[in-house]
Parts: structure tokens; C-alpha cells; sequence
């Protein structure tokens, strides 16, 4: 069997439908190369979002944890202030009346407070 061009003898193909056939196995080859980048991006998108949203919780409960502390120290800090200023026994038997404390034995009397 013989070709109709001269110089293609052994080919078997014409050099034009020779270049379609690579160029549509080039872009068949790109078109996969595409399709698993996509499918690599998606699979670390996938892979990423727990462990960022297990970060961001952390941080939150940090965050809530940093705050309870701070109050605490306040706290303390108050404590040992009032102990500071308690320290003698006249002065805490002075704070307790005011705050309507009565040593045992005594009796409490309300007395009205005039009016302004």
C-alpha cells in the first residue's frame, strides 16, 4: 500500500492528523495535571480546616482563661489588702459593727434614722 504523498511512505499518517493527535494527547495530559491540582487543593483545604478551627478554640479558651485569671489576682489582691487593713483586733471588731456584727452577750438595738 502505497501513500498518496510522496515522502510519507512509511509513516502511515498524514503529518497533519499526526500533530492533532499529539496536541489532543497534550491537552488530555494538562487536563489531568488541572484535575489533580484541583483535587491536591481541595484534599489540604480539607485536611487544614480542623486543625485551624481546633487553633482558634484554643486560643478562645486561652483567651477565657487569661481573663478568669486576671480576676482572680484582682481578687486576691483585695483580700490581702483588707487583711492588711483588718490586721489589728480593734479594727476588725470596728469593721464588724459596721457591718452589723454583735459580740456574744450583747443585744442589738435599731435605732431610726433621722430623717434629712
Amino acid at each position: 500500500m502505497r501513500s498518496r504523498e510522496p515522502g510519507w511512505a512509511g509513516l502511515g499518517a498524514h503529518p497533519a492528523n499526526l500533530l492533532q493527535v499529539a496536541r489532543d494527547a497534550r491537552l488530555a495530559r494538562r487536563s489531568r495535571g488541572r484535575i489533580l491540582l484541583v483535587v491536591v487543593a481541595i484534599a489540604l483545604a480539607a485536611f487544614s480546616i480542623q486543625p485551624l478551627r481546633s487553633y482558634r478554640d484554643a486560643q478562645s479558651r486561652l483567651h477565657v482563661a487569661q481573663v478568669q485569671l486576671a480576676r482572680a489576682k484582682e481578687s486576691e489582691k483585695q483580700a490581702v489588702d483588707r487583711r492588711t487593713f483588718l490586721g489589728s483586733k480593734a479594727t476588725l471588731i470596728r469593721e464588724a459593727r459596721r457591718e452589723g456584727y454583735i459580740l456574744p452577750g450583747e443585744t442589738p438595738y435599731a435605732l431610726p434614722q433621722p430623717s434629712r
